[in-house]
């Protein structure tokens, strides 16, 4: 059912989760909440956790697909490549991952991921 789905969703990011992305060999840790906006359309919404200022934002229906990827070098850890198209219609990634390195919550967050890029589709 679409609208329990939605929930599951929703209620994974309702308390601004925080989960890191991935730069080169550094990662920030980052507030993400969704938002839904006046046209219904659900917008991925991330704040700097750090404090430092800067929000940035992506229309679920912008994300073309999410991998669960394994870094095979430093400690191995699990992430997740969110795939997405920007304003241009080029493709461009970025990775993401639990900021405890805990593996089980990042395939989490990509099945989550995968489930709000499917429904933002319909």
């Amino acid at each position: 059912d679409d609208a329990e789905e939605l929930q599951t969703v929703l209620n994974f990011f309702a308390s601004g989760k925080e989960i890191s992305i991935i730069k080169g060999n550094s990662c920030e840790n980052y507030k993400f909440s969704i938002e839904r906006h006046s046209n219904h359309e659900l917008i991925l919404v991330w704040d700097n956790a750090a404090g430092r200022g800067g929000r940035s934002h992506l229309p679920l229906r912008d994300i073309l697909s999410v991998e669960l990827d394994r870094n095979m070098f430093g400690n191995k850890m699990y992430f997740a490549t969110v795939y997405v198209k920007d304003q241009s219609n080029k493709r461009r990634f970025f990775a993401l991952a639990d900021p405890d390195g805990d593996e089980a919550q990042t395939m989490r967050l990509c099945a989550i991921l995968t489930k709000a890029s499917a429904l933002a589709q319909m």
